[in-house]
């Protein structure tokens, strides 16, 4: 069976939801929030555009969270949601 939550109760603190936010949209190679984001295709992990590119230049051309190869700059997209989110 399933149980309803009563969401009135809660009492919701804007800037709690922004740090949240702001806490998830960091690079896992800078930890600073996204800046020009992009999306690694084969396995949608996502980095600073200038991070990734750097990642690959000093070390391999892969995932540099799952390690999944991504040879060329076709294999990832600019996140223009993740963009519009992490300039805000």
């Amino acid at each position: 069976p399933r149980r309803i939550i009563d969401v009135s109760k809660f009492k919701i603190n804007f800037k709690d939801i922004e740090n949240l936010i702001k806490f998830n949209l960091k690079c896992p190679i800078c930890l600073n929030v996204y800046d020009n984001p992009v999306c690694l295709n084969k396995c949608l992990h996502k980095f600073c555009n200038d991070c990734i590119k750097e990642y690959h230049r000093k070390f391999k051309k892969e995932c540099a969270v799952c390690r999944t190869i991504c040879e060329t700059k076709r294999h990832m997209n600019f996140d223009s949601n993740l963009s519009s989110l992490s300039k805000k």
